[in-house]
This record gives C-alpha cells, sequence and structure tokens, in this order.
C-alpha cells in the first residue's frame, strides 16, 4: 500500500513537471512566434514590396484575404482587389512567381506561402534580419 502511495506521489510531480514544461515552451513560442502582429507584419511586407515595384498593387490585399481565411480560389482575386479578371491573374502570378503564395495544382486553390526571403519580416524573433 505504501509502495503505491510513493508511485502516485512520483507519478504527479512527473505531471507537474511535465505540464509546467509544456507551458513553458507553448509561452516561449508564443513570443518568438509573435502571431498577434502577424496580420501586419504580412501586410506591411507586401506594401514594402509593392511601393518598390517588387510586387504588383493588390498584393497585399490577397495576403491579408489568405492569413485570415487559409485559401481562397483564384477567381475571387480580382473581386478582392477590385480589379480586372487580367489584373487579378497578373497578381496571382507575380505572387505565385515569388513563392509569397501557394497552389498544389495551376487551377487549385491558393494558400499563404513562406518563403526563405520573408522569414526576417514575418517571423523577427524566430529569424532576426541578416541572420543568413
Amino acid at each position: 500500500m505504501a509502495t503505491l502511495f510513493i508511485e502516485t506521489l512520483y507519478l504527479g510531480e512527473f505531471c507537474e513537471f511535465f505540464l509546467g514544461t509544456a507551458v513553458d515552451q507553448v509561452e516561449f513560442m508564443q513570443e518568438l512566434l509573435a502571431l498577434d502582429g502577424m496580420l501586419n507584419r504580412i501586410a506591411g511586407y507586401a506594401q514594402r514590396r509593392e511601393s518598390a515595384k517588387e510586387l504588383p498593387s493588390g498584393s497585399a490585399l490577397i495576403l491579408r484575404e489568405l492569413f485570415l481565411r487559409g485559401e481562397i480560389a483564384r477567381g475571387d482575386v480580382p473581386r478582392i482587389i477590385g480589379a480586372s479578371p487580367r489584373t487579378g491573374q497578373k497578381v496571382t502570378g507575380g505572387l505565385l512567381s515569388q513563392r509569397l503564395v501557394l497552389s498544389s495544382s495551376p487551377k487549385g486553390l491558393l494558400r499563404l506561402g513562406f518563403p526563405a526571403d520573408a522569414a526576417a519580416y514575418y517571423f523577427p524573433n524566430l529569424y532576426p534580419a541578416g541572420a543568413d
């Protein structure tokens, strides 16, 4: 009977240690990823690239929508940016070529990409600028 009590005591201590470590790691990653500001960083990155003519106008709106919704149909791009279908194709093509947007097929849904060259902007605490 005493052995069972001691084993239960050790199990309780282990559970406290394990759960405390898990909570600590979740808090650490939450701080490191800073997901609460992710939308602003993605939009800001795209807006800077749009201003520098490195991305087509409307790219920031598409990246924002992808972050919020997860996936969008290619046909939704013109409506989101308030442009013609041809301009929508140009924006989609520009984002795909930079791997800021990914798709599993030429007509498939679009989803947010995380290319290495955007890592310092998207995750500044995880991948500091200039750390190559």
